[in-house]
């Protein structure tokens, strides 16, 4: 891997999938050279835009990156399970 500022997007992508073993994640630099993510975890889709270069720029800050993007999912994924968890619960009740 590089060490360089010139990663490749399959340099990226290297990073990120190795600092979060459980995800897939797919990237595009866009043309104002933000970072697009596109993440697959446990059947379910994410994608997060607009990543500044300064989150991608080496192998330290994608990792971080990874790691930061990893909890932010578990935590979209925690929050989605108690909603439905309180909402089967509040139908069960007016039954």
């Amino acid at each position: 891997m590089k060490r360089s500022e010139h990663l490749t997007v399959a340099d990226i992508e290297t990073v990120l999938n190795n600092s979060m073993q459980s995800v897939r994640s797919k990237c595009k630099v866009e043309v104002d050279r933000t970072l697009t993510v596109q993440l697959s975890y446990q059947n379910e889709d994410f994608t997060v835009v607009g990543i500044s270069r300064d989150q991608y720029r080496d192998v330290q800050s994608l990792r971080r990156l990874g790691r930061h993007l990893l909890e932010e999912i578990e935590a979209t994924i925690i929050m989605g399970a108690m909603r439905s968890d309180i909402t089967r619960r509040a139908k069960a009740q007016a039954h």
